[in-house]
């Protein structure tokens, strides 16, 4: 691992913030326990839902304030859904300048309001998800691509009518070289998962290679990334011992990663 990695997390969810996070995870000790995990700045990113009110987000830095550890930076910023294939957000530019930072996800398909991948065919569903990625990474407002690509599978036969074999057909490497081209050209970095390889390896070993190589096409085309865990309890916030497996074998180096700041001048 190279001496100069500065360690972040800026994907982490926090009670009562984000409806779906674990009762213990609170503020106060979420920050506590990243900072004693050993990254420098943690960026918080709750769900904004179309049902969220925005003052939840508008009140969380006088309470970061009051909780933060010393020498902790903390970003408050939000994750969106990606509603369409469009890549539209429900964020307004006011709403956006009051964030440090806007993360996309386009893979909240229970969400009523997600537009739902094509049912049956593998090959339309991947262009789907591709299609709302690209999009989403040149959306203006959008800093980061929140875990691309991270779909239980396991489940898509009885959720999508099509199983992983059939996925991993037409699901390539040219897909994550064109997103890495245009999250470079639009300036919107791809977030690596804490406990990626861990989700990965679940889907099988194929799977895990073919997501560690495309990660390195993105690379190749110019994107940057960001360190993001999608914490929603306790265990899960800034564990660079999940970590260091997925940077090792990428063989990253700490150019490779944005500076957190920057998100606030973007």
């Amino acid at each position: 691992m190279p001496p100069n990695f500065r360690f972040h997390d800026l994907h982490v969810h926090t009670c009562p913030h984000s409806p779906d996070a674990h009762g213990l995870a609170w503020l106060p000790t979420m920050l506590y326990l990243a900072k004693r995990r050993g990254v420098s700045v943690v960026g918080l990113a709750n769900h904004y839902f179309l049902n969220t009110p925005f003052r939840i987000f508008q009140r969380l830095p006088r309470q970061v304030n009051w909780f933060k550890p010393s020498g902790l930076t903390v970003l408050v910023g939000a994750e969106l859904c990606v509603l369409n294939r469009q890549g539209d957000i429900k964020l307004t530019v006011d709403e956006a300048s009051q964030l440090d930072f806007v993360l996309a996800g386009p893979h909240h398909f229970k969400q009523r309001w997600v537009e739902s991948p094509p049912h049956g065919n593998a090959a339309a569903f991947v262009a789907h998800q591709h299609e709302m990625l690209l999009n989403a990474a040149r959306h203006p407002l959008v800093n980061g691509l929140a875990h691309p690509w991270v779909i239980n599978l396991h489940q898509a036969p009885q959720r999508w009518g099509f199983t992983l074999d059939q996925f991993l057909m037409v699901w390539t490497e040219n897909h994550w070289a064109e997103l890495g081209a245009v999250a470079a050209q639009h300036d919107t970095a791809i977030e690596i998962g804490y406990g990626l390889h861990f989700m990965a390896q679940y889907q099988g070993e194929i799977f895990w290679q073919r997501y560690l190589r495309g990660l390195q096409s993105a690379q190749a085309a110019g994107a940057k990334f960001y360190l993001g865990s999608d914490a929603h309890h306790l265990h899960v916030i800034a564990r660079l011992d999940w970590l260091r497996p997925t940077l090792q074998q990428l063989g990253f180096q700490a150019t490779d990663l944005i500076e957190p700041e920057r998100w606030q001048q973007k």
